[in-house]
């Protein structure tokens, strides 16, 4: 049998979530002062993002409308933190530019035709890229040569996405290839005249290009449906949404990472958000392969350790992960997963690990009494993720039961009981291999009282006890080697 894998819907997906990772990436850059957004260029990419994604979708495109929304929302934010760590300003030009922008969407309201809109808005988002381009011209180390080459690396993966190659689909990808191409051309290429050739030629393809699509345009590609042999998987399975995730937030009595404090002060919240893509799902050896993007911050009011002067003394800790998932007979899972730790309040440098985790869902042996365990392996090569020193190794293995009460109400009660023990190497624990020991009970509830329209949100609250190894007891509260914590939550799935 056969399975219809829709290369077109995974490459879509692969760029909006490469895209992010681009975005992470500049934040970084920014928040560490490696970058400066101009702020004409982000705000005007803001206000015209929008507009080109609504235009994009109503001119019938879909599988490329993943990356139109994250190259839509993330503008917005570089804007925002443009204003405390950009450069430049609002001229005359770019005041027009956005008046501009907005009288393309008032055409297009009156005249409901969004190909002109969107034709109208890659010109202006063009000119708000302007300033950008001059910028990375004249002083390429003023932006981040990683975050544009991983936003070029998306726009490419995007040309796959392609339903079918006409005029209104293509322009938008193609439009981000070249834009983000000469952009890079400017950052990576030493010789000034060297940059500008490189552009000029990134010009000359883009409008080939377009000349082949109005000529072509009407034609299908083979970035639709391939064929792949493997076993058969029913219809309802293969219209499943392929990205599913959770976003939310908790209100924690102490932060610890690993079995060492990090904070017992004032209030402690972390909020996160975690997206993940299925890129395959099927009946076989190889069940399912995942891609996924985690985000979680420690925001803390007493400001602790935050150095000097700080912007953002509040902001202990923010971390980035991206796991890729593979799960075999539908039972093990392994993942294999980056680690970045950035402290933005200026605590400790940055944290950087690789681990990988294997996993087992028990469920159909055990019922019930299910364990779900799991052992996990962890590489810190760059920054000291421990107590002592980097290039150092952590291991831990873990089980997770539950139980759900009120099962068939509308007010179900899932109660879970992680157990985890935590080892290192010495340069991760330098006094005992052993780390610590925690056992947690979390319970979560539904909240089926909220209007549908919100979306299915939880409550959960939870207790963690911590016995603490010789070299993770010396950053505890008067060395004791027990800890208690509390913790309460929202989350939402998607």
């Amino acid at each position: 049998m056969v399975l219809k894998f829709d290369i077109g819907t995974s490459a879509g997906g692969l760029a909006a979530l490469i895209g992010i990772v681009a975005a992470i990436v500049y934040f970084r850059a920014v928040f560490r002062r490696e970058a400066k957004p101009n702020r004409a260029t982000w705000w005007i990419l803001s206000a015209v993002g929008i507009i080109v994604a609504t235009s994009y979708y109503f001119s019938g495109a879909r599988n490329t409308m993943a990356l139109a929304v994250v190259y839509a929302l993330i503008p917005l934010s570089v804007a925002i933190v443009s204003i405390k760590y950009g450069e430049g300003g609002c001229s005359r030009f770019d005041l027009a530019c956005l008046f501009t922008a907005g009288i393309s969407l008032l055409l297009w309201w009156l005249s409901e035709t969004p190909l002109v809109t969107l034709l109208t808005n890659l010109s202006i988002d063009f000119a708000g890229l302007l300033p950008t381009i001059r910028k990375s011209f004249r002083r390429p180390q003023s932006e981040s040569r990683t975050a544009w080459t991983l936003a070029l690396v998306a726009s490419i993966l995007s040309l796959f996405a392609i339903e079918r190659w006409k005029f209104s689909i293509a322009i938008y990808p193609i439009y981000l290839v070249a834009t983000n191409g000469i952009i890079v051309a400017m950052l990576w290429i030493p010789s000034a005249k060297s940059r500008a050739a490189t552009s000029r030629s990134i010009t000359r393809i883009f409008f080939n290009a377009i000349l082949l699509i109005v000529l072509f345009g009407s034609r299908k590609v083979a970035a639709g449906p391939v064929d792949l042999p493997v076993e058969k998987i029913s219809s309802a399975d293969s219209e499943k949404n392929p990205w599913t995730g959770d976003t939310g937030f908790n209100f924690v009595s102490a932060f610890f990472a690993y079995g060492l404090l990090a904070e017992n002060q004032g209030v402690i919240a972390e909020p996160f958000l975690d997206v993940n893509y299925t890129a395959i799902e099927v009946d076989g050896l190889v069940s399912k392969v995942t891609l996924g993007l985690q985000l979680w911050s420690s925001l803390h009011s007493a400001g602790t350790d935050a150095t000097k002067n700080n912007p953002v003394p509040w902001w202990y800790e923010f971390d980035y992960y991206l796991p890729v998932g593979v799960t075999i007979t539908k039972d093990w899972t392994l993942t294999g997963t980056y680690l970045d730790y950035e402290f933005l309040g200026g605590a400790f440098a940055a944290q950087r690990a690789v681990e990988g985790t294997i996993s087992y869902d028990d469920s159909h042996l055990l019922g019930l009494f299910a364990l779900h365990p799991h052992a996990l392996l962890l590489y810190n090569f760059q920054g000291v993720l421990g107590v002592a020193r980097t290039a150092a190794w952590y291991g831990e293995v873990g089980v997770s039961p539950g139980l759900s009460l009120a099962a068939k109400s509308n007010y179900p009660v899932t109660v879970i009981f992680p157990v985890i023990v935590g080892v290192g190497d010495r340069h991760f624990y330098p006094v005992d291999a052993y780390g610590f020991f925690s056992a947690t009970v979390n319970g979560s509830v539904p909240l089926a009282f909220l209007p549908k329209s919100m979306g299915g949100w939880s409550a959960n609250a939870g207790f963690t006890y911590l016995n603490l190894g010789a070299s993770a007891v010396t950053l505890n509260a008067n060395q004791d080697h027990n800890a208690y914590i509390w913790q309460i939550g929202l989350s939402k799935d998607f």
